[in-house]
């Protein structure tokens, strides 16, 4: 018969639980990643992956599991991205998504870069949520 004893390794690591991350800076920390993503690996030249960045959703203001940002090439022309916000459903079984803006990597970049862009985008993901809760 083997006999077990306890030990530091067998003892229970309690975690803590993560702190809620405020809706407005966690728009901000997405746009920041989805800009150093774009400025590195999009081009207007050759095809590339989708660039996208996504977020959980801790806030109780929207109706959503998560929701990103993504860059996107047509597939006709390797110089034309597509600027989309996406969201998920908090039961997983819908996707939507919405462009906020087209055109080459500069104008991309520079719809990113602007001043109101978190509230362009925290606008745009309340009337997405209102539209999933509809659903």
């Amino acid at each position: 018969m083997i006999k077990l004893y306890r030990n530091k390794y067998m003892e229970v690591i309690r975690t803590q639980e993560k702190p809620k991350v405020d809706i407005n800076e966690s728009i901000t920390n997405l746009v920041k990643n989805i800009k150093t993503n774009t400025q590195n690996y999009v081009s207007d030249t050759q095809y590339y992956r989708p660039v996208d960045e996504s977020v959980r959703n801790d806030s109780e203001q929207l109706f959503c599991k998560a929701y990103s940002l993504s860059v996107e090439q047509t597939p006709d022309d390797a110089g034309r991205h597509f600027l989309s916000l996406n969201m998920l459903h908090p039961k997983m079984r819908i996707q939507t998504s919405r462009t906020l803006a087209a055109g080459n990597k500069e104008e991309i970049l520079e719809f990113l870069n602007k001043k109101d862009i978190n509230n362009i985008i925290k606008n745009n993901l309340s009337e997405m949520s209102e539209n999933l809760q509809e659903k």
